[in-house]
Formats: structure tokens, C-alpha cells, sequence
């Protein structure tokens, strides 16, 4: 990614490229350590015939599993958070991006908070995450599609610092 290229020459940068790579990895330690709850629920329901209430059980463990990939989601809205600011100041696309993946990282923070503070509230925010989709899809398609007189505009950025 051009960004991860560009942030090499900022300080500031940097570290909050690091930053952004910590809440990365620990969103993901999270999600993947829930994913046990969701194997714990799979394997009551097929042994459903040794515990009567098996399937009660299994959905307190999908639950746990849901509030654990909620959970996950708070690091990575922080994660699109920093990714926005460094979008934004990188210079290298259109600041839209930058805000777009930052106002993600918000609709990120908020599901999850009302999922954990508010869980009545969160289905009527779900239609919020459509936001989401488009953001990380437009900057996605941005990356794929640049054109090469991007990376020679790097280069003349890279020898003016």
C-alpha cells in the first residue's frame, strides 16, 4: 500500500502506522479467540442428545460469541480511525477516503458500544454500517485501480523529503 510507503518518512506517522497495526492484531485476537464460542456452541447442538438443555446452552454461546466479535470491532474502529488521520495527511488520495474510513471507524465504536450499553438501540443502528461497506470498498477499489503515475508521484514525494 502506498501509505504504508509514504508513513516510513514521518515520524508521527510512524508511530501511529504502528498504532493502527496494534488495534489491527488485538481486534483480531479478539474475534479469533470468540470464534471458540462459536465452536462450543456447534459442538452442544450436535450432541444435543447428552444435555437436555443443549440448545439453550448453545445459544448463550452463540451470544458470547456475537458480543466477542463486537468487542473485536472496537480495536479495529480505532485501527480506521488512525487509518483515516493517516489517509488524510498522507496526501497521496483524496482526503474523502481519509474522512470516510474515519467516520467508519465511528459507526464501528458506536454499533459496538450500543451493542454492549444499549442493545435495543442496535438494530435500528445496523442500517448505519452501510456506510461502512461503501467506504472500504471505494478506498479498496482506489488501491487496486490507481494507475502507475501514482507510484511516480511517490517518488518525487519520497525525494522531497
Amino acid at each position: 500500500m502506498a501509505v504504508l510507503l509514504y508513513l516510513i518518512f514521518s515520524p508521527m506517522a510512524r508511530g501511529l502506522a504502528l498504532s493502527a497495526m496494534v488495534f489491527r492484531l488485538i481486534q483480531t485476537v479478539v474475534i479469533v479467540a470468540s470464534l471458540m464460542s462459536l465452536l462450543t456452541g456447534w459442538l452442544l447442538l450436535t450432541r444435543a442428545d447428552v444435555l437436555a438443555d443443549a440448545p439453550a446452552l448453545a445459544l448463550v454461546f452463540f451470544d458470547l460469541h456475537a458480543h466477542g466479535y463486537d468487542l473485536g470491532l472496537v480495536f479495529f474502529g480505532i485501527n480506521s480511525l488512525i487509518m483515516g488521520l493517516l489517509v488524510w495527511r498522507s496526501g497521496l488520495f483524496a482526503r474523502m477516503f481519509g474522512a470516510g474510513l474515519a467516520m467508519a471507524g465511528l459507526v464501528y465504536l458506536c454499533g459496538s458500544g450500543l451493542r454492549f450499553f444499549a442493545p435495543e438501540l442496535a438494530s435500528a443502528f445496523a442500517p448505519a454500517y452501510a456506510l461502512t461497506i461503501l467506504t472500504e470498498t471505494a478506498f479498496c477499489l482506489r488501491l487496486l485501480l490507481q494507475r502507475s503515475t501514482d507510484h511516480e508521484d511517490f517518488r518525487l514525494r519520497k525525494n522531497a523529503v
